[in-house]
C-alpha cells in the first residue's frame, strides 16, 4: 500500500517538473517580458537596483565608510553638514538644503539596506564621543595608578636592599671585631 502511494507521488512529481525534463529551453524574451510585467505590477524589495557602480567608486565608497567609524570624525562631519544646511536655509537656498537632506536620507537608507550601521543621529554620536572620552580618562587614571604602584614597589625594594646591604656590612664588621678581640688585640670601643 505504502509502495503504491510512494510511486504515485514520484510519478506526479516527474509530471510537474515542466520544461526541465525536456530538452527544449525556455525563450529568454518570454522570461524578460514576464519579469517586466511583474516589476510593473508590484514592488519587489530585494530586486531594487539603484544604479551600478564601478570598482573605483566602490573602493572610494568603502574608504569613506571606514573613515566614519571614528565617532569624533563622524560628529565633526555631522555638525559640519548641519551648519551647512543651516547656512543655506538662512541664505534662502532652500532647494539646495532640501536636496542635501534628501541625498543624506537616501545614502542612509542604502547603507541600512546593505546591513551597515548608520550613525546619523547627532545626539547618539555625541554620547559615543563622551563615552570614548570617559574611557580614555579612566584608562589614563588606571595607567597613572599603575605607574605609581610600580614606582612605590621599586622604592620599597631598593630600600629593603640598602637595609640588607647595610646590615650585612655591620655583621661583617662585628665579626671582624670579635675575631680581633679573641686574638687578644685591643680594639677601642669593645670590652
Amino acid at each position: 500500500m505504502k509502495v503504491n502511494s510512494k510511486q504515485k507521488h514520484a510519478s506526479s512529481r516527474n509530471d510537474s517538473a515542466g520544461w526541465q525534463d525536456l530538452d527544449v529551453k525556455p525563450n529568454i524574451e518570454d522570461l524578460c517580458i514576464k519579469t517586466a510585467q511583474i516589476q510593473k505590477g508590484t514592488l519587489e524589495f530585494n530586486k531594487i537596483e539603484f544604479g551600478r557602480q564601478t570598482e573605483d567608486e566602490k573602493a572610494k565608497f568603502k574608504k569613506k565608510r571606514k573613515l566614519s567609524r571614528d565617532p569624533f570624525k563622524a560628529l565633526s562631519k555631522l555638525e559640519e553638514t548641519k551648519d551647512r544646511i543651516k547656512r543655506l536655509e538662512e541664505q534662502g537656498k532652500l532647494h539646495i538644503a532640501e536636496s542635501i537632506v534628501n541625498r543624506r536620507a537616501w545614502q542612509a537608507a542604502l547603507l541600512k539596506s546593505e546591513g551597515l550601521k548608520v550613525k546619523d543621529n547627532i545626539d547618539l554620536v555625541r554620547k559615543s564621543v563622551k563615552r570614548k572620552l570617559n574611557q580614555k580618562e579612566k584608562s589614563r587614571k588606571n595607567w597613572q595608578q599603575r605607574i605609581k604602584a610600580q614606582e612605590h614597589a621599586k622604592e620599597t625594594k631598593q630600600k629593603k636592599r640598602r637595609e640588607n646591604i647595610k646590615k650585612k656590612k655591620d655583621q661583617k664588621k662585628q665579626k671582624q671585631l670579635k675575631k680581633l678581640v679573641k686574638k687578644g688585640r685591643y680594639v677601642k670601643g669593645v670590652i
